[in-house]
């Protein structure tokens, strides 16, 4: 496969993220697109027709954690957002409504993709692994109750 097959028939003026290469601004938006994917993005993005798969892997983490390409994904999603009217408090509600759904229905897998979610959208998911004192910080789990009997699930 070429790299003129790979980009869209009409790719038309787009604009660049600024200091980005071309590629660069095609990965970005192939992030957004593969929701985070870094080696399908880097596949859409570059030429990997004769590269290993651990070659595009440590090549998309490269370009994935470039400033310039976080800063240009970040400036994408929040366009998106403010596109669609979405903000975090929405995604938020919808995750938990998933979660709720997914515990009715007893799927732990999608309890734990809700939980996950959730995490993500609180920034939760961004662990601080002690405090000055040295100590890990202290997590206790809660374990909701059901119904009005008390019962645990």
């Amino acid at each position: 496969m070429t790299k003129r097959e790979k980009l869209p028939a009409r790719v038309g003026k787009i604009q660049i993220g600024e200091g980005l290469t071309l590629k660069q601004e095609l990965f970005a938006r192939a992030i957004i697109q593969c929701k985070g994917n870094h080696s399908e993005a880097y596949r859409l993005a570059y030429d990997t027709s004769r590269s290993k798969p651990e070659t595009v892997w440590r090549s998309a983490h490269e370009v994935a954690h470039n400033p310039k390409v976080q800063a240009r994904v970040q400036e994408l999603l929040s366009t998106t957002v403010t596109k669609h009217n979405i903000d975090a408090n929405t995604v938020l509600s919808m995750y938990l409504e998933t979660y709720h759904l997914a515990k009715l229905s007893g799927s732990l897998y999608a309890m734990n993709r809700a939980i996950d979610g959730i995490a993500r959208v609180t920034g939760l998911n961004k662990f601080d692994l002690g405090d000055d004192d040295g100590e890990p910080p202290r997590i206790e789990y809660v374990i909701p109750k059901d119904d009005e009997e008390g019962e645990a699930a």
